[in-house]
């Protein structure tokens, strides 16, 4: 736990330092290239993992029906919350 914080403290100074530099494309670019080495490596390890493969289309039915009801719930918060008594509404000005 110690070194999972102390990682994250420690990316957040480097991301501080590195704003106030002036090579921050470059830091950019290999930000986004960690991104995408950490992204294959983890494609790599779901691949190789025959449990995980033969369970797929059963994780992939549950995932479209999670993502299905947030956006369904968000939805009708939005809609309740856009309803409410006392909700002044704005009007554009042309």
């Amino acid at each position: 736990m110690i070194i999972i914080l102390s990682l994250l403290l420690g990316g957040m100074a480097l991301g501080l330092l590195s704003s106030r530099c002036r090579y921050t494309l470059s830091v950019d670019r290999v930000i986004s290239l960690i991104v995408l080495l950490l992204l294959f490596t983890f494609g790599l390890s779901i691949g190789e993992d025959r449990h995980v493969l033969s369970e797929l289309p059963g994780l992939g039915l549950s995932a479209v029906f999670i993502s299905s009801a947030t956006i369904l719930g968000s939805l009708l918060v939005s809609l309740l919350i856009s309803r409410l008594p006392g909700r002044k509404k704005e009007r554009r000005q042309r």
